[in-house]
């Protein structure tokens, strides 16, 4: 993770502004179990910003996805 954080920075990546849930994934637990994270993220250079710079994204909420279904 630190080499990709580092290539984003050295390439001049930034996060554009987003609308929406500030949480992209929850581990379904409550109480002190309860996680949010952030996972989903977008990506931009300076050529992007230029170009649009009113540039944002939507982030809908966490919605609890069926990975295996079992007859």
């Amino acid at each position: 993770m630190a080499d990709f954080r580092e290539f984003i920075s050295n390439v001049g990546l930034v996060h554009p502004p987003f609308t929406g849930c500030p949480f992209t994934w929850h581990n379904c637990s409550e109480g002190d179990r309860s996680l949010w994270r952030r996972l989903d993220r977008a990506l931009v250079n300076p050529i992007w910003f230029n170009q649009w710079p009113q540039t944002t994204y939507s982030v809908l909420f966490p919605v609890p996805l069926i990975t295996r279904l079992s007859f």
